[in-house]
């Protein structure tokens, strides 16, 4: 039994009762056998060497640091984040919405707002779906120790984790986009990334040059464009969609965008 916010949540692990799962597996897997029996740390090693870690996806093979060190830590995608942090205030607290069974709204983001976001701002394709969106935040969260009574910053993120670790979770999100680069964009007759990303909603790439998905883009390739680069794309269709009104000018106003998001942000506290 799993303790939760002062409620008994019976159907539900925490981490450490998961990892008991596994070393329970391996005991009765290798340990209670007649032939050449191993101890318990040992048949520990043997299931995660012979059975996990040949059959596991490559998503939960993933090293959260390594992004954040070979990607985002630079003074390029920092300068891109200054540039937006007053945005990026009202994305983060417009967006922490109830969960399913919530009746407070929450003071953190959830990943139910972080997919929201992706989902009003129409990011979603064949190739970065829900699925995409969710691992990008649970990579993005930092490690805490108490899991049980810190359980809201375990599963959540707060405003500086939005920006540190939520950094990652919007730059891994960059990462996989499919984001044309400018000079694509320029050879193909878009006048911007939002341009193409619109006359895709509408069906209007029929008649208009094809931009093929960059093998880049793929979560788990090697990407070939730096990380801001895409970063400043990515929130340029963000920001801009988030403000679209279809046959309207669509002229991209910071201000009018965080009086829009504000707005709504009231709206669900009522």
């Amino acid at each position: 039994t799993t303790y939760v916010d002062g409620a008994v949540a019976a159907k539900q692990l925490s981490r450490y009762q998961f990892c008991e799962v596994f070393l329970r597996i391996a005991i009765a897997k290798f340990c209670m056998t007649t032939v050449s029996p191993v101890d318990p740390a040992a048949s520990l090693a043997k299931l995660f060497e012979e059975c996990i870690r040949l059959n596991a996806p490559s998503n939960v093979m993933v090293d959260r640091d390594a992004f954040r060190k070979d990607r985002l830590y630079n003074g390029e995608c920092d300068n891109v984040y200054i540039q937006h942090m007053k945005v990026l205030q009202a994305l983060y607290s417009r967006y922490r919405i109830r969960s399913k069974d919530g009746e407070r709204r929450p003071t953190l983001l959830n990943v139910e707002g972080f997919a929201k976001l992706f989902e009003d701002a129409r990011l979603y394709d064949a190739y970065f779906t829900l699925q995409e969106t969710r691992f990008c935040f649970m990579w993005s969260r930092m490690y805490t120790l108490k899991e049980d009574s810190s359980n809201q910053k375990f599963t959540n993120l707060t405003y500086v984790d939005f920006l540190e670790a939520g950094s990652p979770a919007l730059g891994r999100a960059a990462d996989c986009l499919h984001l044309p680069t400018d000079e694509e964009l320029r050879s193909n007759g878009y006048a911007d990334a939002f341009t193409w990303k619109i006359s895709i909603e509408l069906g209007l790439e029929q008649n208009a040059p094809i931009i093929h998905r960059r093998t880049s883009s793929h979560m788990h390739n090697v990407k070939t464009r730096p990380l801001h680069e895409k970063l400043s794309t990515m929130f340029d269709i963000m920001f801009r969609r988030l403000l679209y009104v279809p046959g309207g000018m669509n002229d991209y106003n910071k201000d009018a965008l965080i009086r829009m998001l504000k707005k709504k942000d009231m709206e669900a506290n009522g």
